[in-house]
């Protein structure tokens, strides 16, 4: 018997494999989800695709990348908002960073920001998981090393940004993966079980529209909070 489908969103920067990610999730080979190597964000609105990984089912809602221009981001809020409201599979939401950024900063707050002003004065960060991208096999002997840094250089960042909504404690329990999205496409290597370990951690969530309370989205307080900007070494 099929499992029940998997909802999740993935957000991120431009440029950290979030269309190749969703493509890799639902078992295509096909760039459903425009793929690119660009700087500029070839996700243009929020959809949404079915397919399988492994024997799961699966449903991506793909997002435009935040790091785009600011009318590019605030004219997405509302549509990729709505889009995520009116869907039922959704479970988590998936950040995509690359593991080769050596810092967290504006950008990567501003998706915290995001998600947490659409669910204010809830535990939405129970519904959030990160994917380091792009590790690639040359790093296969310092992996393990790198995980450690990354963790530990993410806690921080939420306890900088974070701390009145997110405890230390509950910070250390977000999941961390770590993948090579292409990789990933292949059965039986580390990027596959990754991502097979994320799927059975966001089946046991409850869909974050059971879970959650009314989603909400200001543009104009949201461009407000980001008019500051500043960065944090993970080193």
């Amino acid at each position: 018997m099929a499992n029940a489908r998997i909802g999740l969103v993935v957000f991120g920067e431009v440029g950290t494999g979030k269309s190749t990610l969703c493509n890799t999730l639902i078992g295509s080979n096909n760039q459903v989800f425009v793929e690119s190597e660009r700087t500029e964000s070839q996700t243009l609105e929020t959809i949404g695709k079915e397919g399988n990984f492994g024997s799961q089912d699966t449903f991506l809602i793909d997002t435009p990348g935040i790091g785009d221009a600011e009318r590019n981001d605030a004219a997405h809020l509302v549509q990729m908002a709505n889009y995520i409201k009116e869907n039922n599979l959704i479970r988590a939401f998936i950040m995509t960073i690359n593991v080769h950024c050596p810092r967290l900063g504006d950008r990567e707050r501003r998706l915290f920001e995001l998600i947490s002003s659409m669910y204010p004065g809830s535990p939405w960060f129970k519904h959030i998981t990160v994917v380091w991208t792009r590790c690639y096999s040359v790093m296969a002997n310092q992996i393990e090393g790198w995980k450690n840094e990354r963790k530990e250089g993410f806690v921080r960042f939420i306890d900088k940004y974070f701390k009145n909504e997110i405890s230390r404690e509950q910070a250390n329990s977000i999941p961390h993966y770590f993948i090579d999205s292409v990789e990933a496409r292949q059965n039986n290597n580390s990027s596959y079980n990754e991502l097979c370990y994320l799927l059975a951690w966001a089946g046991q969530l409850k869909p974050i529209k059971e879970d959650l309370p009314t989603i909400k989205v200001k543009v104009g307080d949201y461009r407000k909070k980001n008019q500051n900007r500043s960065r944090w070494n993970l080193d």
